[in-house]
C-alpha cells in the first residue's frame, strides 16, 4: 500500500511541477482522444439516427450486429437478468 501512495505522491508532484514535457505529453492526449471522439461521433451519429429511423433491406441484420456484445442484447436473448 505505501508503495501504491509513494506512485500517486510521485504523479501529482510531476503534475504540479510545471515541467513543460508533462504538460505536452497531457495535450497531446487530450487532443488524440477529443479528436477521435469528435469523428466517431460525426460518422457514428447519423448512422445510427439512420438505422433507428429508416425501414431498408438488411436493417434487422444491421441492428443485430451493431447489438452484439451489449447487454441489452444479451438481456433480451435471455441470457442475463
Amino acid at each position: 500500500m505505501n508503495l501504491l501512495l509513494e506512485a500517486i505522491h510521485e504523479a501529482w508532484s510531476l503534475i504540479f511541477s510545471g515541467d513543460r514535457e508533462i504538460f505536452d505529453i497531457t495535450f497531446r492526449t487530450l487532443l488524440i482522444a477529443g479528436t477521435s471522439t469528435t469523428i466517431s461521433l460525426i460518422i457514428g451519429l447519423p448512422l445510427g439516427i439512420g438505422l433507428a429511423l429508416m425501414r431498408f433491406p438488411g436493417r434487422s441484420w444491421l441492428v443485430s450486429l451493431s447489438n452484439a456484445g451489449t447487454k441489452s442484447s444479451l438481456r433480451s436473448s435471455g441470457n442475463i437478468g
